[in-house]
């Protein structure tokens, strides 16, 4: 069932007036959003929190997608992303409207049975994926956390192939 922004609106005011039903619904099938994962095939994505908090954004442009997530102000807000299509002849580019990123990513690679862990430095406010060395083939996957003033919270796993090299970087 597709649920529009209104439908959304119509049944959060229900639960306010303690509709039983409502209330029910909720409690069994969950927030309708959190449940369909964003599908982007755009070049660029802006991240707002009523419309991507908690839910998983798949990126599936092959050409990559620039990413801006909301300024960084300690909402705990969560955002989820899973490349479904693996880059090639481009990058994503993720970065915070402000702030910067502390925490870190494991690259494995496909090839062979290594991994990697590349942790940010304080002044990286973007993540790259290449679809080889920096990561972004299929599977790769990225949390990033509001955690502080300024300050995202990154971890995930990148799959790439070849030599890595560092996806954290300050622009």
């Amino acid at each position: 069932m597709t649920q529009t922004r209104q439908d959304t609106l119509a049944h959060l005011s229900a639960i306010a007036r303690g509709d039983d039903a409502a209330i029910r619904r909720l409690l069994e099938e969950g927030p309708a959003n959190l449940k369909t994962p964003l599908v982007v095939t755009a070049a660029s994505l802006i991240v707002n929190p009523n419309d991507h908090e908690g839910r998983m954004i798949h990126l599936a442009r092959a050409a990559g997608v620039a990413v801006t997530l909301p300024a960084a102000v300690g909402s705990l807000n969560k955002y989820r992303m899973l490349r479904t299509v693996a880059v090639s002849g481009g990058s994503d580019v993720i970065k915070p409207a402000s702030g910067t990123y502390i925490g870190g990513v494991v690259y494995g690679l496909l090839t062979i049975a290594a991994a990697s862990i590349e942790m940010a430095q304080t002044t990286d406010n973007t993540l790259t994926m290449n679809g080889s060395t920096q990561g972004g083939l299929i599977g790769s996957y990225l949390e990033f956390e509001d955690v502080a003033s300024g300050l995202y919270r990154v971890n995930g796993m990148l799959y790439g192939s070849g030599t890595f090299i560092a996806v954290f970087s300050a622009t």
